[in-house]
């Protein structure tokens, strides 16, 4: 004990400034129940390749000014520099934004203040809210057709059918309306293609 200081508490306070972005990711995924298996994996592809070179450095020295630097080379020229990609850069930081949110609740200093006292993402909302447009193009995932099916099914006799019937087939609702209220499954819509690889479902914008 000197002057009043305790070093135990010195240290804890040392030890929680100095966890890093990946411990503290790791931490979060470890609370039982809380997230599921895809999330958690979303997640974490964000910390190993968005934040590749953040993930070892400790949490409470990210700045402002690099996250609104790093987000604006995601969103302009994506994770590689092929292509912007701004849905992702926006996805990613709000995983970060999360995780820093989350240690300046779990991580304290000596007086019991918070690690992080400004989330240095929290001012990006405008740029992420900016950039959180539709993607460049709309992909609709394979589970999701049969979802969209069933949904489909329900809707029987309403006056959506013909507009829903668009959504599944990607066409013109003028031209979905060929899809006859009597055809019970997929495979006896005219319209149903045969063997269709699962890249095929992506539906892009013209």
């Amino acid at each position: 004990m000197f002057e009043g200081i305790d070093p135990r508490n010195v240290k804890r306070e040392d030890e929680a400034m100095s966890v890093t972005l990946r411990q503290v990711a790791n931490a979060y995924f470890a609370r039982p129940g809380m997230l599921k298996e895809s999330t958690r994996r979303e997640m974490d592809r964000h910390i190993e390749q968005v934040f590749e070179k953040w993930k070892d450095r400790p949490i409470a020295s990210l700045t402002e000014k690099e996250c609104r630097k790093r987000f604006q080379e995601m969103a302009t020229k994506g994770l590689r520099g092929k292509g912007p990609a701004p849905v992702q850069a926006t996805i990613a930081f709000t995983t970060l934004r999360t995780l820093c949110n989350w240690a300046g609740n779990e991580y304290r200093k000596q007086d019991s203040s918070p690690i992080i006292a400004v989330n240095p993402v929290a001012n990006l909302k405008a740029d992420m809210k900016r950039h959180a447009g539709e993607p460049k193009d709309r992909r609709v995932e394979l589970e999701h057709i049969g979802i969209f099916w069933n949904w489909l099914q329900e809707t029987r006799g309403k006056t959506n059918e013909r507009l829903a019937r668009a959504g599944l087939c990607g066409c013109e609702s003028v031209i979905a309306a060929r899809c006859g209220s009597n055809n019970e499954t997929p495979r006896e819509c005219p319209m149903h293609a045969p063997r269709v690889r699962a890249s095929a479902f992506s539906a892009r914008r013209r």
